[in-house]
């Protein structure tokens, strides 16, 4: 099975993913590789979310909608509560 969080690249890739909710299901043909560039703020969720890798519409709103269920660990109350980015690959395959 593909795990995305072994592929996020940028600051957030230090951060120990808490929670992953089941990825979503699409009825395709052909597999779709979407990427998106997101914050993971302080407290561990996610904020803003925008696709880098663009693909059909409505994948890439289900994929926006499920990494914004994800969570991150929270951040020590001692260091510095900035927001860090990622980007991430989403894939689809087809049923």
């Amino acid at each position: 099975a593909f795990s995305p969080e072994k592929h996020i690249e940028g600051p957030a890739k230090g951060r120990s993913v808490a929670y992953r909710p089941r990825p979503p299901q699409a009825n395709i043909s052909i597999d779709v590789e979407l990427r998106f560039k997101f914050w993971v703020l302080p407290d561990g969720t996610i904020g803003e979310v925008i696709p880098v890798k663009r693909g059909n519409a409505k994948l890439e709103q289900l994929a926006m909608a499920y990494l914004k269920q994800w969570r991150f660990e929270p951040l020590p109350a001692n260091a510095p509560q900035v927001k860090v980015w990622g980007t991430i690959p989403i894939k689809f395959i087809a049923q």
